[in-house]
């Protein structure tokens, strides 16, 4: 015999279930009790959806607070604490450095330009100019030398090696220029600079950059105390 599927309505189930209860008499205290454990049931229901979604939030807001507690805590162990004294120190000579050897890279790159330039058409007016370029950046260049030398035990290893790199470029730029009046050079065109010293110049300007960054990174982790 085939299955035979039966549906019942709400309306349905709820007039069966009120017929009963008037067949057993005392329909009123039977209802009441019904609907008191319908709404008891529908209020636990309702009370536990509500506790699984604030433990829900709960648990999102614990991990947002221990996400932003470990990003302070690393945040804490990248910086070092020092006093005002010794702040305005570091500071006062990292600005003079960084002074120094801003002279010193704009006069090289004066001297031999990296780039379009343009230079005077009377060649007793240029070599004139090529000698004053030369000895401002010669100038620039052992003001830099010294003062790094001078403050070299009081900054980091890398940061003195960094300017020492681009002490030795400038340095070859000034051979180069040197270079063009050397009596002994019997080139033909030893008056004019090479590919490479041009070249040399912008490195100077990346090396510069890229120092002045690990600088500007030192110091803006650096936590004044008292």
């Amino acid at each position: 015999m085939a299955a035979t599927n039966v549906y019942f309505s709400i309306s349905t189930i709820w007039g069966f279930v009120l017929s009963v209860i008037a067949s057993v008499g005392g329909g009123a205290v039977i209802v009441a009790a019904v609907v008191k454990f319908a709404s008891d049931k529908i209020a636990d229901r309702l009370q536990s959806r509500y506790q699984m979604k604030l433990d829900k939030e709960i648990e999102a807001y614990k991990a947002e607070i221990d996400k932003k507690l470990e990003e302070h805590r690393i945040n804490l162990s990248t910086k070092q604490h020092i006093s005002v004294k010794r702040f305005d120190a570091e500071f006062e000579i990292y600005q003079n450095l960084t002074k120094c050897f801003f002279d010193a890279v704009r006069d090289c790159e004066i001297m031999i330009p990296y780039g379009l330039n343009y230079v005077p058409a009377d060649e007793h007016v240029r070599k004139k100019q090529d000698e004053d370029h030369y000895n401002k950046a010669s100038n620039s260049v052992v003001e830099a030398q010294n003062y790094l030398y001078s403050i070299a035990p009081f900054i980091p290893e890398d940061f003195y090696r960094g300017y020492r790199d681009i002490l030795s470029m400038m340095s070859s730029q000034l051979n180069s220029y040197e270079r063009r009046f050397d009596v002994f050079n019997r080139s033909e065109d030893k008056n004019s600079f090479e590919q490479e010293d041009y070249n040399r110049t912008r490195e100077i300007n990346i090396k510069y950059e890229e120092v002045n960054g690990k600088v500007r990174e030192y110091l803006s982790n650096l936590d004044v105390i008292g």
